[in-house]
């Protein structure tokens, strides 16, 4: 479970200016939910999920994963609960182009303990659930949009997270491929991974069980929706 309370994040714009991002933010996110977080751009969206996936820092409140507070956590620890606990997928996928597929997709095992074949085994397997084995040696630049996503996807899921968050991940795919990609979400969290999805689509952000909107870095309105 992840209870956030209070949470506030600025960020300062040279010496004179600064932009509140979030502000005194209070939301808990149960265990197995399929959550949506919408709102216009620059509402907060981005920063709040980044800073659940323990890749960006805030300024006061208390953001708990699992019982654990972040602010008191080292970078190390932090580190430890990026590769085995959460994980984020992007809407530009964050892939190394000029690494291949495979490699790419072992990246979060390289700091984990276990022979380099196994690791080698675990990512050829999601490789294989995604539909991409025969990708595997290929450079990531290589591939489509739809294609990159999944690669995002197997990444995200090779140290066996229970949270994903989802920074738009249909954003730049076409209707088809943004729709394959929605299934492989759904599925993930019909197999109990916690799945944080922000969007700006409302199609997407129905069929999740509820949505937080977010309007000037404060939550403006809660619900379920017909999918809980």
């Amino acid at each position: 479970m992840i209870s956030i309370e209070n949470l506030s994040k600025t960020y300062q714009i040279g010496k004179r200016h600064s932009y509140p991002a979030l502000s005194d933010v209070s939301l808990q996110i149960e265990d197995g939910e399929l959550l949506a977080i919408t709102g216009p751009s620059g509402a907060g969206k981005s920063t709040l999920l980044h800073i659940l996936a323990c890749v960006d820092s805030f300024d006061s409140g208390s953001v708990k994963l699992d019982g654990q507070e972040l602010s008191r956590q080292s970078p190390k620890k932090l580190a430890q609960l990026r590769g085995t606990t959460v994980s984020i997928v992007l809407q530009d996928f964050g892939l190394l182009e000029d690494f291949t597929v495979l490699d790419n997709v072992m990246l979060p095992l390289y700091f984990s303990k276990g022979a380099k074949k196994e690791k080698k085994a675990r990512a050829m397997e999601l490789l294989q659930q995604m539909g991409l084995a025969e990708m595997a040696k290929k450079n990531a630049g290589q591939l489509s949009g739809g294609q990159k996503q999944r690669v995002a996807i197997a990444r995200a899921l090779a140290g066996n997270p229970r949270y994903i968050f989802a920074d738009e991940p249909t954003g730049s795919l076409d209707s088809q491929t943004a729709e394959e990609i929605t299934q492989l979400l759904l599925e993930l969290n019909q197999k109990g991974i916690t799945v944080v999805i922000v969007t700006h689509n409302p199609e997407l952000a129905a069929r999740c069980s509820r949505i937080i909107e977010l309007r000037d870095g404060k939550i403006a309105s809660e619900h379920n929706t017909a999918a809980s």
